[in-house]
């Protein structure tokens, strides 16, 4: 093997070599590169360079070493070579004949060969090697697609490849898992056609070629994709708009005379009339290029005699409120025949826009027979950029046959009670009976009448549950089977805790109370600060002197605020609480006021639109929890002094162990008739852990409040370390003192501030409480104390410190002279007014020049 001196040389070329013998299914190719080992050498392949199989399918694929390099004895000593698949170290470090025979993945991206140098010198190499590729002979179809493909019809077509005349095709709804079983055999016609497909519905297809008893099969190519047209409807047909966008509707932009660009457009999903976000479509008028087309499917009028009814609104941008229409704003309805020629049926502009609170509207087309026919919503700003920002609103689109019996319109509800409802309606003509089917909103309807054969245009639903929202339908019946469509639903509600003055009696209800604020109206609740102006729920319950109340949401499905209040009348003067977040707040108050309380807790939406469920949780404590645990100044290493405040109760109980402990309800100490308890006995830096209840009936039974805890406690050290240090201070002089728990004994070190401590007392075996002298004047200091317990300065505590203390300004004796050098001086002070005397410190026009 030749040696050369250079580094990094690399003369890489790639020989593709084909074998092809007839009828055979197995190729070779070479790959193979010159180059230095320590370079490295690299031989790369990338899927797309494995071409002898041509357009075959590959079954298999082997890597073969045909090389010397491979396997001369120089490999292991001076250079070594790696494989690796798609990132993955295949061989690491081998030879010829562990690159040999190794199977490839045929769905591999990349493959190289590379040389490691394994000693000092840089050897000349040449890497190579082949590929193997076993391969079908029968040639797999390519360019498949779907021809002529309309609602229920396809041409799937493919490009042969090879010779075949004969092809076997496997298709079902996009993303079936084919079976290799042909749903059409021996296909002769290219393209083919199949038939019976759904309209607006995608497919996939697969074919594969059959050549014969010699070559047999390919491998099946595909899937292709593909979706069949919107079909023509026959009405009746309805859209609701419940998705965005309807099957087989288009949205675009465009004159008059028809659309000229898909999917961009400013119609879009909303709730109707602004209520919701969803279930209804809209377009705005904003912007004078504003020109925007919404396209319903295709329709087969040709038995004649059809409407369109749609409901309508128009409203403020992004509000329920009521909009005008722009001088030359307008919605047409058109339609075409052809796809191409759109004539007008109706437009609708600022004389006749629709309500905020929505129309339904009629339109006859009786006289458009066509069996392909296309309707068109076009919305248009005009050339005039009018001030109204207005919103267009359709729902409920349908096209029907024109009735003979026509549905009631205008309904109402009145006369709303606890029980009961008067209902009412106006007939569309001469109609002189009814049907009307009723439950609670947001029933489902059977169309099977809850009251038939009506003879008013009026009538009274009974057996209503206060609080509860209904809806109700109603239907002209013309007799003979001829009935209207249901009109409906209309929502009605006697709205229970709606206002003050008929606020809900929770002392009626159950708790927890599930109730909504859909329905009810945004009262007006002088003197609160935070209810919002959503719907809102006003509730009352009465809380006897010395009872507590505990009042929340423990549910809620919208953005609330909501208060609580007492005193005068609904919604009362006094606030105990008024809060906007969190929605799930417990509300406890005590009531000490000497008589019973009516206390009112409103409940409201953050919003105008902020409405939904809830659920209202509460009750009335008779015996209030204790507050306040602690632990008084007379805790030692073995004793300690519990204290609380009570709740109102003038017996408590105290259950009380190691810290962590479980408790078990029954007292350690019961009865007791004071807000503290000493307990002795306990062991030297140990934590402890208590809990008390008032015990209203002084018998651990019956009236007492849930149990307050656990407050932790830790005994001290024998020698207990002080705590509290402070210090008074004059001129020249200092108090110090701390809290030193059971030590009679304290050692003192001190000096300037921040002076280094050396930890030998500058006062020795002092007791508490010791007065420094001989200070300086405005001049901070440090201080630092232990507790020494066998006045030996052995048993002692750390030190605790440092505390800082400043003396403050000495009193000086003339002469005295003040040169403001500095700004301000020591002990001067600068301040505001008059001339009696100053009243604030620290401002005033008095500055340094």
């Amino acid at each position: 093997m030749t040696k050369i001196t250079f580094k990094w040389l690399l003369f890489l070329m790639m020989i593709t070599s084909f074998t092809f013998i007839a009828n055979a299914e197995v190729c070779n190719q070479t790959f193979t590169a010159t180059g230095q080992d320590d370079g490295p050498t690299t031989v790369s392949v990338v899927a797309t360079d494995i071409t002898c199989n041509g357009a075959n399918s590959i079954n298999s694929l082997t890597l073969v070493n045909t090389a010397s390099d491979l396997i001369s004895g120089f490999c292991g000593t001076q250079y070594d070579f790696d494989l690796v698949i798609d990132g993955v170290t295949i061989v690491s470090h081998g030879c010829g004949t562990d690159l040999n025979g190794i199977n490839i993945p045929t769905t591999f991206a990349t493959l190289e060969v590379f040389s490691y140098d394994l000693d000092a010198t840089s050897d000349g190499i040449t890497i190579t090697f082949d590929i193997a590729v076993d391969f079908s002979a029968c040639n797999q179809p390519s360019d498949l697609t779907a021809l002529n493909v309309t609602a229920t019809t396809a041409d799937l077509n493919w490009t042969e490849l090879g010779t075949a005349t004969t092809w076997n095709i496997e298709w079902g709804a996009q993303g079936f898992t084919p079976t290799g079983t042909p749903t059409n055999d021996d296909v002769t016609a290219n393209p083919f056609s199949v038939t019976s497909l759904t309209a607006q519905t995608a497919y996939d297809f697969y074919v594969r070629a059959d050549c014969g008893a010699t070559d047999g099969l390919s491998a099946w190519a595909g899937p292709f994709t593909f979706t069949t047209t919107c079909g023509i409807y026959t009405p009746y047909y309805t859209q609701d708009f419940s998705t965005w966008v309807p099957n087989c509707w288009l949205k675009g932009k465009g004159p008059v005379t028809g659309a000229t660009s898909y999917g961009a457009s400013n119609w879009a999903q909303d709730g109707f009339a602004n209520v919701g976000t969803s279930g209804a479509v809209r377009a705005y008028f904003n912007n004078a290029t504003d020109n925007e087309w919404l396209e319903t499917p295709s329709f087969d009028l040709s038995a004649g005699g059809y409407e369109i009814n749609v409901d309508m609104a128009l409203t403020a941008r992004g509000s329920t409120a009521a909009s005008a229409m722009g001088s030359d704003d307008e919605l047409q309805l058109l339609y075409t025949e052809d796809g191409t020629t759109w004539t007008n049926i109706t437009t609708w502009t600022a004389a006749n826009a629709p309500s905020n609170t929505g129309d339904n509207v009629t339109i006859n087309v009786s006289t458009i027979t066509g069996a392909n026919v296309k309707f068109g919503f076009w919305q248009s700003e005009g050339a005039v950029d009018d001030p109204e920002a207005a919103e267009f609103f359709l729902d409920n689109f349908a096209i029907q046959t024109i009735p003979t019996c026509f549905a009631p319109t205008n309904l109402s509800a009145s006369n709303i009670t606890e029980a009961q409802a008067d209902i009412a309606w106006t007939p569309s003509g001469t109609e002189t009976l009814w049907d009307i089917e009723w439950g609670a909103q947001g029933f489902t309807p059977t169309e099977t009448p809850t009251n038939n054969d009506v003879t008013a245009t009026t009538f009274t639903i009974s057996g209503l549950t206060a609080g509860t929202a209904y809806e109700f339908y109603v239907r002209a019946d013309c007799g003979a089977g001829d009935e209207s469509a249901w009109a409906g639903p209309y929502n009605f509600i006697y709205p229970i805790g709606d206002n003050c003055s008929n606020a809900q009696d929770l002392s009626t209800e159950s708790s927890p109370y599930s109730g909504t604020t859909t329905g009810y109206t945004a009262s007006d609740i002088t003197g609160m600060t935070c209810t919002g102006n959503g719907p809102s729920r006003i509730f009352f319950i009465d809380v006897p002197n010395g009872y507590q109340l505990h009042i929340g949401q423990v549910s809620n499905a919208f953005d609330s605020k909501h208060a609580v209040a007492y005193g005068a009348t609904c919604p009362g003067d006094q606030e105990i609480v008024c809060t906007d977040d969190p929605d799930l707040q417990e509300v406890i108050w005590t009531n000490t006021t000497g008589s019973s309380q009516r206390v009112y807790y409103i409940l409201s939406g953050y919003g105008s639109l902020s409405v939904g469920d809830f659920i209202l949780e509460w009750s009335l404590v008779t015996c209030p929890e204790p507050t306040n645990l602690a632990v008084s100044n007379n805790l030692t290493d073995v004793s300690a002094e519990l204290t609380w405040t009570t709740g109102g109760a003038t017996t408590w109980d105290v259950e009380w162990g190691a810290q962590g402990f479980t408790p078990t309800g029954t007292p350690t100490n019961d009865n007791l008739t004071a807000t503290t308890l000493s307990i002795s006995g306990l062991t030297t830096e140990t934590a402890y852990d208590f809990y008390v209840r008032d015990d209203c009936g002084a018998d651990n039974i019956t009236d007492v409040s849930i149990w307050v805890g656990p407050f932790t406690i830790t005994t001290l050290a024998v020698c207990a370390v002080p705590t509290d240090l402070t210090a008074t201070t004059t001129g020249v002089t200092a108090q110090l003192s701390w809290n030193g728990w059971t030590a009679t004994n304290w050692d003192i070190e001190w000096g300037a501030q921040g002076f280094a401590p050396t930890g030998t007392p500058t006062i020795d075996d002092t007791p508490n409480f010791y007065d420094l002298s001989g200070l300086t004047a405005q001049t901070a200091y440090d201080f630092y104390v232990r507790a020494d317990c066998g006045s030996n300065n052995i048993d002692t505590t750390v030190w605790v410190g440092p505390f800082t203390f400043t003396t403050t300004c000495g009193i000086y004796t003339p002469y005295y002279i003040e040169y403001f050098s500095t700004w301000f001086p020591n002990c001067w002070e600068k301040a505001r007014g008059p001339v009696t005397g100053p009243e604030t410190y620290g401002q005033c026009n008095w500055i340094k020049v």
